[in-house]
């Protein structure tokens, strides 16, 4: 499932080429705002630098042109597919710090929601601020949080589940509320029915990916919440 970038009626989606239209604030002696296409080009040049390469982007730019929203889909040189996400704001109008955020997927929306797995970047726009330190110090957490990340899920596609254990963790799934209790069955249904050998047998894993496949008919805002309950709950 891809990380999500949610833009409402104030904010519209824009591409990398159209940042590098938008003007930059005059700063001052004590507030120094970020270009949008400065920072985003950095990101990737500083993320190129240490092997790992941004599968999909998307942008959201408020109308007054002085917020930006964004998330990255990555992979990691030699490892095949997707290998995490980042999330990221930073408003040139002084509301917003530089934040960044790390996850196996993130959600940016411009009604400040930002969820992810952890912080990797929390900076104020001062005069001191050193754009590009700051950003190999965030990919560094990034790869720290990715390599905890790994080993999690490799553990997790290793650790077999009885049938009373499964049964367990998908009753406190609900207990707990993280979903609405209209999804248990269903479930249920798709780890012990005739297609569980699609998401792997008889792991916490597999669990894990029957109740992501469920999760998709919930609604965006509900739906990654819950998916970061859950990953808590896997011990990922």
């Amino acid at each position: 499932m891809p990380s999500e970038l949610v833009a409402h009626v104030d904010c519209n989606k824009v591409t990398r080429e159209q940042l590098a239209l938008i003007p930059t604030p005059v700063g001052t002696d004590t507030f120094k705002p970020v270009p949008f296409i400065e920072l985003v080009e950095g990101i990737d040049a500083v993320l190129h630098s240490r092997g790992i390469s941004i599968q999909r982007e998307d942008f959201a730019v408020r109308s007054d042109c002085n917020r930006l929203f964004g998330t990255f889909d990555l992979s990691l040189e030699g490892i095949e597919g997707t290998c995490g996400a980042m999330g990221l704001r930073s408003g040139n109008d002084r509301t917003m710090k530089l934040q960044m955020i790390f996850g196996a997927r993130v959600f940016v929306c411009d009604n400040m929601a930002f969820s992810g797995g952890s912080i990797i970047l929390n900076r104020k726009h001062t005069a001191k601020l050193d754009l590009l330190p700051e950003l190999m110090g965030a990919v560094k957490r990034f790869e720290i949080g990715y390599e905890v990340f790994r080993k999690n899920m490799s553990e997790l596609r290793t650790l077999a589940l009885t049938e009373y254990e499964a049964k367990s963790m998908i009753y406190n799934v609900f207990h707990a509320q993280i979903m609405p209790i209209k999804y248990f069955r269903q479930v249920g249904d798709l780890y012990f029915g005739e297609h569980k050998e699609e998401y792997g047998r008889d792991t916490a894993y597999a669990l894990h990916n029957c109740i992501t496949e469920i999760a998709q008919d919930m609604f965006l805002n509900r739906r990654m919440l819950a998916m970061q309950a859950v990953g808590e709950m896997f011990g990922i």
